[in-house]
């Protein structure tokens, strides 16, 4: 079990919102920096004193966070198809009225395939590579360079590079590395009302596709690096799987109907 600091890498629409409630149970509140993409300029100037006292770090921002702090970081993140990521993502700004695109999407009449090629958003163009390479938006990095930097930088200092659809395997898998008590969870922040991808036109689906080769390309690596942990892990992990799939269903019915409810009394004030 490691003793590191944690640097949870959150990149939008990978499930993140699940997981953050999950890690941050095991940390107390004064251990814990939440949402620091926010506020990382002001942190970088704290006294080092005061940065050991860290023991959990997330936020949406790209790989490179550790150097602001003295102590040994590791990080973790998710990973997600690239291409239902980029129709979760068109789906949610269409139905957040407070997201920044919203009503230039829903002005425009766009549809996903004028969203993905407007523009007006670079977090549908190989943003997971990116993010976890360490790129800002405005540089100038070659897209397989930049692919090797994400490769390289999940070897080196990523516990886990977790995946959306293996999500109950990742999460086995960061209690066995970090020590987790209870990770139970029910789904957050799913974008609803938008289509599967098997139902989008393949000529959509294609031109997302070769907008994100290097997400592809990662996904891909991330994949053939979690089955090699959870390989190495022996036929414990998987009767952990099992059993912990069995258990959390009555916790994510239980937590659907309470905010099921919720939402609804909400709705009615």
């Amino acid at each position: 079990m490691t003793t590191d600091t944690i640097i949870f890498l959150h990149i939008p629409k990978t499930g993140g919102r699940s997981l953050e409630s999950i890690l941050l149970r095991k940390y107390a509140k004064e251990e814990a920096l939440v949402n620091v993409h926010k506020q990382m300029d002001v942190i970088a100037r704290w006294p080092d004193e005061r940065k050991r006292k860290v023991r959990y770090i997330q936020g949406h921002f790209i790989y490179g966070a550790h150097r602001n702090f003295p102590q040994a970081c590791k990080y973790i993140t998710m990973l997600r198809d690239p291409v239902d990521r980029v129709i979760s993502h068109y789906y949610f700004v269409k139905r957040t009225v407070s997201h920044p695109l919203h009503r230039i999407v829903v002005e425009q009449g766009m549809d996903l395939e004028a969203y993905v090629t407007s523009g007006i958003c670079d977090e549908v163009n190989n943003d997971q590579t990116r993010l976890v390479a360490g790129v800002k938006r405005d540089a100038m990095v070659d897209i397989g360079e930049m692919l090797e930097m994400a490769e390289a930088n999940i070897e080196s200092s990523f516990i886990v590079a977790g995946l959306v659809d293996q999500f109950d395997e990742t999460l086995v898998l960061l209690k066995r590395r970090l020590g987790l008590k209870n990770i139970f969870y029910g789904v957050r922040n799913k974008t609803i009302n938008r289509p599967l991808k098997e139902s989008v036109p393949d000529r959509t689906l294609e031109l997302i596709s070769r907008r994100n080769q290097a997400d592809i390309q990662l996904y891909a690596f991330a994949k053939r690096r979690m089955e090699e942990m959870t390989r190495n892990e022996g036929a414990s992990f998987e009767r952990e799987v099992r059993r912990f799939k069995f258990m959390n269903r009555p916790y994510s019915y239980l937590f659907h109907m309470a905010r099921t409810t919720r939402n609804k009394l909400a709705g009615r004030r």
